[in-house]
């Protein structure tokens, strides 16, 4: 990973929460749009992880879900008015809630990082 200080001129995009998903269970529809950082969660609207089976945007891809989520919100907040998927994302972002099914260092600060992504910058 590349240390690099990046600038955040535009107000902060943050997910507004954090659920744990017990390990082989679903996220459930009805509670609303969620991102899953590291491992696997069925349901959820988008993933950020490195695990075998994702469905990782290679936009964001790399070797941890930590990379992954600090090239998310790093796109995300550099991101130009012309790109949809990264808009999109962007909406996403603000109202979902950032989902994990383990507790690991990798997945720790994956989900901190969509919870702050100014400090994680």
């Amino acid at each position: 990973l590349k240390a690099q200080a990046v600038a955040i001129s535009s107000p902060v995009i943050a997910a507004p929460r954090f659920q744990c998903v017990p390990y082989g269970e679903a996220w459930r529809e009805d509670a609303g749009p969620a991102i899953c950082c590291d491992g696997l969660v069925q349901g959820t609207d988008m993933q950020l992880t490195h695990w075998t089976g994702n469905t990782t945007a290679a936009r964001y891809y790399a070797d941890t879900s930590t990379e992954i989520a600090l090239s998310f919100v790093e796109q995300i907040h550099a991101g130009s008015n012309t790109d949809i998927e990264i808009k999109e994302h962007t909406e996403l972002l603000q109202k979902a809630t950032v989902v994990n099914n383990h507790c690991d260092t990798d997945g720790l600060l994956a989900c901190w990082t969509l919870l702050h992504p100014q400090e994680a910058l």
